[in-house]
């Protein structure tokens, strides 16, 4: 057995022990993780974190899964490359949760990513109660001879058929319903409107939703039916569960009534179809609004997305929003933050546990104090005791189907689990409905996060991708207790973390380094905190000391902050009364010719301020044709301007061959380099051959993704490296042209740091390759997969091609970026620091939205936006500069 010195534990100590590992930059890594504790992963950005933990631990966790599911998941295997590493042992069942956001999934909400959604929907699917979306009266079940009484008043000589539904709107072959039908002594059925012998069933699309009723009796009225027609709806209603068709004969053609045993309008004389959990759902044809389709918003002439005015935004259709529980929808229910949404749980609960001798079915929630407003007029035992009965329902909880009530023990729980746990890890500011797509990075890994806490499994290891993201570092503690609590209940939890307050209330920290990229791959060290602050060839230990000066790392030293009055700025930028949102009539003045940075809990509106109100507002000023922003009263100070670049972590590109270096333009200049070199000149090449946009030039099997997506619905994202081009993207004509011995696919295998050196004598090529080595991403390939890149990364990559643009003296720019030190580690921020201020010396103004301490103590000027999240937020709580600036 290695020395612990290397990062392997002794044989006592119960550890996933790693051996061998040489995935991407890894160097033969042989390292121990002790299993049921906190564990950090850090280093310097490219040390190979992400490699470790994602690519070696987690893609060996998901291999043994694989190999012990069915044939079609070993056959998968065999296309998939192991990750590279001799030996992984004691590795528990492993649990990943990612800061990447769902490609696709627009329908995507706060709900539906934290499991939260699932369980409401079967809650009000069982307990809710049916209003009819036309007089708003109670819908209540229909009695059978109210329906024979009905179908009695048609006229007479009236063809009628019996029909009983056996499938509604439901995608399959139903080889099965057709079995069913023959096997329940029937011979006739109606498939999509067609009448057909149901022992020659036609052959049904798989993928199309369906229609099937048994045809239970054709009848003609006249004197003397009554007693064959009430026992024909009678058969109807047993076999359609509640349900029954009458489908009458008319002038035009047949008209269809349904008619059901449980749920029908007295008033309107409407039935309706039983409640079931895909009425609630906006991805399903039976709940989305039909005019938006369940995306909420619907886009208008101008190709700017509006809300949905059928369904006012909410995604459902009327008819789903017409089950209500204590009155409440559940589109009402999904627009309440989480701690209020918890706050109703808690309600319905004690309605349920009003019998004596009832306990409530999470009396660990109920009791936890800081789940009750402090705003609340009644406590905990006062909400136990309300007596506002489920709506429809005079009796409370004792008017609830036992079964359902029964269902609804297990149901409640789940969701207040969840609840509990997304106002634990600070997101009590979002509410249940926020839509996937308006998240940060941060906020939708915690999102995931609780539906993976909300679970309460043992013995898994969780691996997290910096769940501190976007986090304030009042916020972190808060985080830390969830992540301490999920390791006490038995599990292995694993971050990949650069946060110094996280690291240290780490059980064991690994330190990757010393560089990055070819650089990196290595263990420096390996211990506890205070075993790495002792330990010099920690990279990271040395900043783990509480009381080193953290901002001479950065070439500034830390110094008290002083209030300065706001009207004392010159040369600055001033906004008035802004309102968005949560801001409360809000000033705020921007000094120019500064690092400027604005700060505050998690959802105290620096967003609202800075991205939805004063860029628009600015850029609008400037001459550009935007969108309105957010309300406020003047602005000023925007004549000291010629231009705003607002640079974000969103993905650089939705095409799948999107890299650094197609996005940046350094592609095109590489491609003119090999246009130009006495091979291609012989075959008659241009530029065009080189780019993996055009299909002569690429692979025609991977279309010069360099990749194949594997088709598994459970590994949606899962790749596997095109057997014909070995992944290297273009054709073998197109490769077979070298520079300097180097074919375009070896280039784009190059870090950045390594380009630089070898196009040294293309001094455009070198100086943007150069300004990408300034800002830390010296690691990056240059084509490396754009889909990839953290939310840090890409802001880095933009940044990267405005300071290759910004020349100075060709006016001033105010550049913006939000949170710029995402997935950077406290030794790379410095170098952050020194690019932003070498923008200032030129000229040009750099407004931040920023957590990290670091980067907070560099600036020159801070405004703190709070002093709380959501409603006791958007306030200027301060606004400081730092002496000596």
């Amino acid at each position: 057995m290695a020395d612990s010195s290397f990062g392997i534990q002794p044989d006592a100590i119960p550890s996933i022990r790693i051996f061998g590992a040489t995935t991407h930059n890894l160097r033969h890594v042989d390292v121990s993780i002790p299993t049921g504790k906190l564990t950090v992963i850090t280093g310097v950005s490219g040390s190979g974190k992400s490699s470790l933990a994602f690519n070696t631990i987690f893609a060996e966790g998901r291999h043994r899964y694989l190999s012990s599911r069915s044939n079609e998941s070993r056959e998968l295997l065999q296309s998939v490359d192991r990750p590279a590493v001799d030996l992984i042992d004691g590795l528990p069942p492993v649990l990943c949760v990612e800061q990447r956001m769902p490609g696709a999934r627009k329908r995507s909400t706060v709900a539906t990513l934290s499991d939260v959604y699932d369980y409401l929907r079967l809650l009000y699917a069982r307990v809710g109660q049916f209003h009819c979306p036309t007089c708003r009266s109670v819908v209540t079940r229909q009695p059978r001879g109210s329906i024979v009484k009905q179908a009695l008043q048609s006229r007479d000589r009236q063809k009628i058929i019996v029909l009983a539904p056996l499938v509604r709107k439901q995608a399959g072959a139903h080889a099965d319903v057709f079995e069913r039908i023959v096997k329940e002594g029937f011979v006739r059925a109606r498939v999509d409107g067609e009448l057909i012998d149901a022992t020659a069933p036609p052959e049904l699309s798989r993928s199309k939703p369906h229609d099937i009723e048994i045809v239970v009796d054709r009848l003609v009225m006249k004197a003397g039916i009554n007693d064959r027609l009430e026992e024909s709806i009678d058969v109807a209603l047993q076999l359609g569960r509640g349900q029954c068709i009458l489908s009458h004969e008319t002038d035009t053609g047949w008209q269809d009534r349904l008619y059901s045993d449980r749920l029908a309008c007295t008033e309107c004389g409407i039935s309706f179809s039983a409640i079931e959990p895909r009425n609630f759902s906006f991805n399903s044809s039976a709940g989305a609004c039909p005019v938006c389709e369940g995306l909420g918003v619907i886009v208008d002439a101008t190709e700017a997305e509006i809300p949905c005015i059928a369904c006012a935004g909410t995604r459902l259709s009327l008819l789903s929003r017409s089950v209500l529980i204590d009155g409440t929808s559940i589109t009402a229910f999904c627009a309440m933050s989480p701690a209020r949404a918890l706050e109703r749980i808690i309600r319905w609960d004690s309605q349920l546990s009003r019998n004596p001798g009832q306990t409530t079915a999470f009396p660990s929630v109920i009791e936890t104090e800081s789940y009750i407003p402090a705003s609340a007029a009644e406590s905990s035992l006062q909400v136990k005791n309300a007596r506002s009965p489920v709506s429809g329902n005079s009796s409370g909880a004792d008017g609830i189907d036992p079964g359902n009530q029964a269902a609804t023990r297990h149901i409640l729980p789940e969701i207040a689990s969840r609840l509990q746990f997304l106002s634990d890890i600070g997101l009590d500011y979002l509410t249940l409905d926020r839509g996937a797509g308006t998240l940060s990075a941060g906020e939708f890994q915690r999102t995931r996060l609780a539906a993976c806490l909300g679970n309460r499994l043992t013995g898994v290891c969780y691996i997290l991708d910096e769940p501190t993201a976007g986090l304030h570092a009042s916020d972190t503690a808060r985080l830390l207790k969830t992540l301490i609590s999920l390791r006490d209940e038995g599990n292995t939890v694993i971050l990949v973390e650069h946060d110094l307050d996280v690291i240290r209330a780490a059980d064991y920290v690994i330190d990757l380094g010393p560089g990055a990229g070819s650089l990196g791959g290595q263990v420096l060290a390996t211990g506890t905190p205070c075993e790495l602050a002792a330990n010099p060839a920690s990279m990271t230990g040395r900043f783990l000391d509480e009381n080193r000066k953290l901002a001479s790392a950065i070439g500034k030293p830390l110094s008290p902050s002083v209030n300065s009055p706001v009207n004392s700025l010159s040369n600055s930028i001033r906004l008035t009364g802004a309102t968005l949102h949560n801001l409360k009539n809000v000033t705020v003045e921007i000094p120019l010719r500064k690092i400027v940075c604005v700060t505050g809990v998690s959802g105290s509106g620096k967003t609202s301020l800075v991205i939805q109100t004063l860029v628009p507002a600015i850029r609008r000023a400037l001459g550009e044709k935007l969108p309105l922003s957010g309300p406020f009263l003047s602005l000023t100070g925007t004549e000291n301007l010629t231009r705003v670049v607002r640079i974000d972590q969103s993905p650089l590109g939705r095409s799948a061959r999107m890299t650094p270096a197609t996005y940046s333009g350094l592609w095109d200049d590489v491609r003119k380099v090999y246009a130009r070199t006495k091979e291609s000149r012989l075959r008659g090449y241009t530029a065009r051959q080189f780019s993996v946009n055009v299909a002569e030039a690429r692979c025609h099997r991977c279309a010069g993704r360099g990749f194949l997506f594997v088709d598994e619905h459970r590994f949606a994202d899962w790749q596997i490296r095109c057997p014909e081009c070995d992944g290297h993207r273009f054709s073998q004509a197109t490769l077979s042209v070298r520079y300097r011995g180097q074919s375009v696919a070896d280039v784009l295998e190059m870090s950045m740091s390594e380009s630089a050196s070898f196009f040294e004598n293309f001094p455009r090529l070198a100086r943007t390759l150069d300004v990408y080595c300034e800002l830390g991403l010296g690691y990056l390939k240059l084509g490396q997969s754009a889909a990839t890149l953290s939310g840090g990364e890409a802001q880095r990559v933009k940044l990267g091609v405005e300071l290759a643009k910004s020349v100075a003296g060709e006016g001033s720019t105010l550049f913006v970026l939000d949170e710029p030190t995402a997935g950077l580690h406290v030794a790379d921020v410095g170098q952050l620091v020194r690019v932003l201020r070498r923008l200032v010396t030129e000229g040009h103004s750099v407004l931040v939205i920023e957590h990290n301490t670091e980067l907070i103590s560099a600036a020159d000027w801070r405004i703190e936006i709070g002093p709380g999240a959501g409603g006791e937020g958007g306030e200027v709580v301060a606004a400081r500069d730092q002496p000596g600036s």
